[in-house]
């Protein structure tokens, strides 16, 4: 995906989920791929199949509130990033001294600032 080659991807992220479909990282990698194209619903139905395979997954749940923000969903994206916060507080701990604001919001607004790099 770091080349940006959505078809490419596409396929070889099929692939794998014919290899192992009980496999969330590769739904959540689906789901950012699909967010980067702005196909936020199907992003998000990506990424759910993910939690619903790994529920404690801090990756797969910071996916899930970076597309909840980037599709302008603020108020679902803040409850994102605060559920993912009670589950592993330093999970985020790096990244709050430079952020601003609530630590939730910082998180959405970026992951917003990481989207625009497409």
């Amino acid at each position: 995906m770091l080349d940006y080659n959505w078809v490419a991807s596409e396929r070889e992220l099929k692939r794998a989920t014919e290899l192992n479909p009980n496999y969330p990282q590769t739904y959540a990698w689906n789901g950012a791929r699909l967010m980067m194209l702005g196909k936020y619903d199907e992003s998000l139905a990506a990424i759910q199949r993910g939690l619903d395979l790994d529920p404690t997954s801090n990756g797969i749940n910071f996916y899930k509130g970076v597309c909840l923000g980037v599709a302008g969903r603020r108020d679902e994206a803040i409850q994102q990033f605060k559920k993912l916060i009670q589950m592993d507080p330093t999970s985020v701990a790096p990244l709050s001294p430079r952020l601003g604001v609530s630590a939730e919001w910082r998180l959405c607004s970026l992951g917003r600032r990481a989207c625009t790099l497409t």
